[in-house]
């Protein structure tokens, strides 16, 4: 069995990058021999990222890895025969067989920062770094511990700071137990510590839930409890494995307590715990791992169990005045294990520092634990051999152009992109400018079209006030301004859309910023593949998209872009011929195409590793 594992630290935002990883593991998955983890740094529920991205990751496991130290960062990729890192910006080190380095654009690592990042990273990076080791060091390197599913934010839970689950939890708790070769007695043992809480902010009276522990060594339920957790209270249960052992087939109750509400007042639990229950009466663990008085010869053993933690949900964005946050919420959970007063400090404080401090790269030494490095252009590559000094092979993104189709198209110019201020900035609020310019420079030709901007909006305040911006200067004229559509709507729009702008990296300095312009140009594809005709501008990835006037236009100007558009509106050019150039064309970026590149580049490594 071949492992591979892809890594995309922004999984939860399923954006055209988690589009091109997410392509890869579906892919992939798909594979006899092949097994695809995609690993990420907060929980993501796969069902509904599929949805999203209009994939199938059902053959996929999720593993969610938050970067706590380069240690556990060997820990989690030396796993793999192919580990691929599809992080955009990620500078983190690999120790596969084989490492693959997904690059969508080598940007500088402080792109986006503003003074108080550059600050920060010159006064406290240091002492950041050595907390983040101390902390690594005093929970001897987080190895005792494997978040399977549903724990939203497992850096926090793993510094002792509460986070919120899905509605079901799997935690794997192993730890070495060291055997007394005369009196059979286990010297070296562990406890399972949990603390359960259901936070005024669920808006829930009460929250039921059920915890479930079971013994993979002896492959038996060794622990079952259900609670009711009233609003604002928090419980706690142990698990002591050891004193568990200690019951030998009798009941197992004293192995396992649980407290009333730590906060204040009542319990707020109810329900009866059925501790060793394996459905069959038996309690205790016999046979495999059974110490039962027996004299045994000193050995290193390995216990582990599978905590199973499930609750009620809720939906914050459906509570009254609820933010917006789309996620299904269960029961919050604590690693309440015990540890020295100070450690606990240590490891909460090391949770509530930027991690910018620790991950941002002080040179490219960590390239070199890379065996290849993937581009998603020409463009990209040649600026990754210019800023990196390095090679690299492209692998254009896959666009699924079979399930766009050219309908009878309607006068819609169309630009679609996310809604955000500062880098890389898709340019609609100059694209509503250029149509209102050339809307009331002529309204004869121009009265029947309405300009279209569709596309993401995440609700940061600067962004949604870009939007703001932008709505409020379309106001009078026939621009629609969407965001947050739906994929149906959108490729209903694509099909009825007789032009389609794209305008990233307008008015920037190519030399100082190359990273403000289109690294490829996934949406033109789709425009293609839609018989849209594409008006973009001659530079990034979009030039080796777009043959001007075969398959589209390229303009360098706004000027140009108004005048290109003018001639297609006025039916100056050969619309047709163009649009069915853009249909075959758009194939060379297929899907089909894709996975055959693909395959060939993994299959290559395999071998090699």
């Amino acid at each position: 069995m071949i492992k591979i594992g892809i890594y995309d630290r922004y999984l939860v935002t399923a954006g055209g990058g988690e589009r091109y990883s997410c392509k890869m593991a579906e892919i992939l998955s798909r594979q006899k021999g092949y097994q695809v983890d995609i690993i990420t740094d907060l929980f993501a529920d796969l069902e509904k990222v599929s949805s999203k991205l209009n994939l199938d990751l059902g053959g996929v496991n999720l593993k969610v890895f938050p970067f706590l130290s380069e240690d556990y960062t060997k820990r989690i990729t030396e796993n793999y025969d192919i580990f691929i890192n599809a992080t955009y910006l990620s500078a983190l080190p690999a120790c596969a067989k084989r490492n693959l380095y997904l690059c969508y654009f080598p940007a500088p690592f402080d792109a986006d920062f503003k003074f108080i990042h550059r600050f920060l990273l010159i006064f406290f990076r240091l002492p950041v770094i050595l907390l983040y080791k101390f902390a690594d060091r005093i929970s001897q390197g987080f190895k005792d511990i494997d978040i399977i599913e549903g724990i939203y934010d497992v850096k926090r839970f793993f510094l002792r700071r509460g986070a919120w689950s899905s509605g079901k939890a799997v935690i794997i708790y192993k730890n070495p137990v060291e055997v007394n070769s005369c009196s059979g007695k286990k010297e070296q043992g562990f406890s399972i510590r949990l603390g359960l809480k259901n936070p005024q902010t669920s808006g829930l009276s009460s929250i039921n839930c059920r915890v479930r522990i079971y013994d993979k060594t002896c492959e038996k339920i060794v622990y079952e409890k259900n609670f009711k957790i009233c609003g604002g209270c928090k419980e706690f249960f142990q698990f002591e494995p050891e004193l568990y052992n200690q019951q030998d087939g009798n009941s197992a109750t004293s192995s396992a307590t649980t407290t009333g509400n730590l906060d204040s007042g009542s319990t707020g639990t109810s329900g009866t715990g059925n501790i060793g229950n394996t459905g069959s009466g038996n309690t205790g663990i016999t046979g495999k791992g059974s110490t039962g008085g027996e004299s045994r010869s000193s050995a290193l053993t390995s216990a582990e169990y599978v905590l199973e933690i499930e609750s009620d949900t809720f939906f914050p964005e459906r509570l009254v005045g609820g933010i917006k946050d789309t996620r299904k919420l269960g029961i919050v959970l604590y690693d309440e294990r015990k540890i020295s007063t100070i450690k606990k400090i240590i490891l909460k404080l090391a949770g509530f520092l930027p991690l910018f401090l620790v991950t941002y790269p002080r040179d490219l030494k960590f390239l070199d634990t890379y065996h290849k490095i993937i581009a998603i252009s020409e463009y990209s590559q040649k600026w990754i051999r210019g800023f990196w000094s390095k090679e690299s092979i492209i692998l254009y993104p896959p666009v699924d152009v079979e399930k766009f189709k050219a309908e009878k198209k309607e006068k819609i110019i169309l630009s679609v992109g996310r809604f955000f201020s500062g880098h890389h900035n898709k340019k609609q609020l100059e694209l509503a400018q250029n149509f209102i310019e050339l809307f009331e420079n002529h309204r004869d030709i121009m009265k029947d079209f309405k300009l279209v901007l569709a596309g993401g909006v995440e609700e940061k305040p600067a962004h949604m006030e870009y939007l703001e911006i932008i709505k409020k200067i379309s106001k009078g004229y026939p621009i629609n301004v969407m965001p947050n559509i739906g994929w149906g709507d959108l490729a209903e729009l694509f099909s009825k859309a007789l032009i389609f702008w794209h305008a990233a990296g307008m008015g920037e300095d190519k030399d100082r910023h190359p990273e403000k312009f289109e690294h490829f140009g996934i949406t033109t594809v789709e425009a293609m593949a839609s018989g849209c005709i594409p008006v973009v501008i001659n530079m990034g990835g979009q030039t080796e998209i777009i043959k001007d006037g075969f398959n589209g236009f390229l303009f360098g100007s706004w000027e140009q872009l108004r005048d290109i558009t003018l001639k297609i509106c006025k039916n100056e050019i050969d619309c047709l011929t163009v649009s069915n150039n853009a249909v075959t064309d758009s194939e060379i970026f297929s899907s089909l195409c894709f996975e055959k590149k693909l395959l060939e580049i993994i299959k290559e490594e395999v071998l090699k590793s």
